[in-house]
């Protein structure tokens, strides 16, 4: 019996559906969905708004330099007296330096003391105006303001979000020079160093700010993550109304998928603190000696809990996103995905951090062109001294020069065109942060989906429908 051969041709593979870690990749651009942009500058907003209100009434009470300089020293503070002195009795008018004696003078404000350098520094430019060298002295004032909020102690939200921002600086210069050892170091200061020093800065705000933004992020990325997740899965383009109406129907499992785990862990912890007490007692910390073994194995199941929060946490959300679980499915599928497939999550979440990276290098590109040649062209015919702003304009630095260095500007109108130029300039900036919040949420989902396909063999496109009312716009 003779073999029969067959001939089979393939007209083509669809590489896509046999290699999915490129797919990671694919949010670089889906960040850029309209509605997510929106839901993340929301959420920035929502940040900056209540961490200013923070800082507005509460003292300064971080180092000039910022977290890594902990909190500010009787050093930093003489030294903000004696710029705050220096400047005053250098610009401020006899009638508007402050009540007291001057060594009481660094409990100002920087604020206040730029209030009162201006106005007196005001009428010593009206009466030097026909003489020459006037531009010169106005970068030497602005160069005094300068060195008055240089030396000024920072808030603690303004502190962490410096050090976040000069955080993510890094990461994207290591990308962009290949450079992993300053990639590294910034992933370390984002996720490691930023809560440890706010610890050690501020037990209050940490653990108050600490909840708010876990509850923000479970909203505002719950709405992101479930447009993600419909449009990676099967395209569907969900409207950002019914994206919000999702999170705020399943507010309670994606604010309770969040804090779950601090709840185990806490509850675990305070139990070891209670058997602790047992040493005290005389004759009973023997037993409590003869049964450590079995406090070994809670620390044990604490240390699983905080590790696998810190690496499962991206996923948590997601998990309610794509499956309409409750908080102890999404906290089950996050640390069972992160353990199971440890490589493939560390392979997806690698691709994550450079496609931030890639991503973020080229918004904050295109934004710090966009205001650089806006500003360029639109002062090209005129000299109106309100267009300053627009100077030292950078990818590092989108918001330009702060419009309160310019206050000394004769002009009213002027003063208000800076204030308000300044004011879009940082609409830009907030849009280049929202892109990376947008960012992280979308690559989250991704990662998900793929982990749950490699870990449970449950197709991509297999993502809760549910019932979407239809959206007015």
């Amino acid at each position: 019996m003779s073999d029969t051969k067959q001939r089979v041709v393939v007209d083509g593979i669809d590489f896509s559906r046999m290699v999915y870690f490129p797919k990671m990749l694919t949010a670089v651009g889906s960040a850029l969905h309209p509605p997510r942009l929106v839901l993340a500058l929301f959420m920035i907003f929502v940040f900056m708004g209540v961490g200013r209100l923070w800082d507005g009434v509460t003292s300064p009470t971080v180092s000039p330099v910022g977290l890594v300089g902990g909190k500010v020293t009787q050093a930093e503070l003489d030294s903000y007296d004696f710029t705050v002195r220096e400047a005053l009795q250098r610009y401020a008018a006899p009638d508007h330096l402050p009540e007291g004696e001057a060594r009481s003078w660094h409990e100002l404000s920087s604020g206040d003391v730029i209030r009162r350098m201006t106005a007196g520094y005001r009428d010593l430019r009206t009466k030097a105006a026909d003489t020459p060298g006037q531009d010169s002295r106005d970068q030497m004032f602005i160069a005094s303001v300068k060195r008055v909020e240089a030396a000024r102690p920072l808030g603690v939200f303004e502190a962490a979000w410096d050090h976040l921002a000069r955080a993510q600086g890094r990461i994207v210069q290591g990308v962009a020079s290949l450079s992993w050892d300053t990639m590294l170091q910034g992933l370390d200061e984002l996720f490691v160093q930023t809560p440890v020093r706010l610890w050690n800065v501020d037990k209050t705000f940490t653990i108050v700010f600490g909840l708010f933004v876990l509850v923000v992020f479970a909203l505002g990325g719950g709405a992101i993550s479930r447009l993600t997740a419909t449009h990676f899965a099967n395209g569907e383009r969900l409207h950002m109304r019914q994206a919000v109406d999702f999170a705020v129907v399943s507010w309670q499992k994606l604010v309770l998928a969040q804090v779950l785990p601090l709840i185990l862990a806490l509850v675990l912890g305070l139990f070891l603190a209670v058997c602790g007490l047992l040493l005290w007692v005389p004759a009973v910390d023997v037993l409590a000696g003869l049964i450590y073994g079995l406090a070994i194995l809670v620390g044990f199941c604490v240390a699983v809990v905080v590790i696998g929060y810190i690496a499962g946490f991206s996923l948590l959300t997601p998990a309610v996103a794509c499956e309409n679980c409750d908080a102890a499915e999404a906290m089950q599928r996050a640390y069972a995905y992160v353990i199971l497939r440890p490589l493939h999550f560390a392979g997806y979440a690698l691709l994550g951090v450079i496609g931030w990276a890639l991503g973020m290098l080229i918004v904050t590109l295109v934004a710090s062109m966009t205001i650089h040649y806006t500003g360029g062209l639109t002062g090209m015919w005129q000299d109106n001294p309100a267009m300053q702003v627009t100077h030292d304009v950078d990818v590092l630095n989108l918001t330009g020069l702060p419009a309160h260095e310019l206050t000394y500007i004769d002009s009213w109108h002027s003063r208000w065109t800076a204030t308000l130029i300044s004011f879009w300039q940082t609409i830009v900036a907030a849009l280049a942060c929202a892109y990376g919040l947008s960012y992280y949420f979308s690559a989250s989902t991704v990662m998900y989906l793929l982990l749950r396909r490699a870990c449970d063999g449950q197709a991509i496109d297999d993502v809760w429908a549910g019932e979407h009312p239809p959206s007015e716009g």
